[in-house]
């Protein structure tokens, strides 16, 4: 899928990044820490107001979920290979 970057708020650890889905104009507000886990390839390249072809996971334990706290989520595309792993 294409997003455009609407914005970056940078925080000490982790940015928070706000994307916007072209095709579906739905907005994505994802957390990139990539500075803190990977040397030397980060996603600090991007640039707010440019697209790009991202892949977004979502990932948690949905085991711990109390009964009132689900959230719904829509799946956009089945069947994602990132990397080796199928989504």
């Amino acid at each position: 899928m294409v997003y455009k970057l609407l914005s970056i708020d940078d925080a000490a650890a982790t940015r928070n990044l706000m994307l916007q889905n072209t095709e579906t104009n739905s907005l994505e507000k994802v957390f990139d820490d990539s500075g803190l886990v990977n040397e030397g390839e980060t996603f600090y390249f991007m640039e707010i107001g440019k697209e790009y072809e991202c892949k977004i996971a979502l990932v948690g334990d949905m085991n711990h979920t109390h009964i009132g706290e689900w959230r719904k989520f829509d799946v956009l595309k089945l069947d994602e290979k990132i990397g080796d792993k199928l989504f």
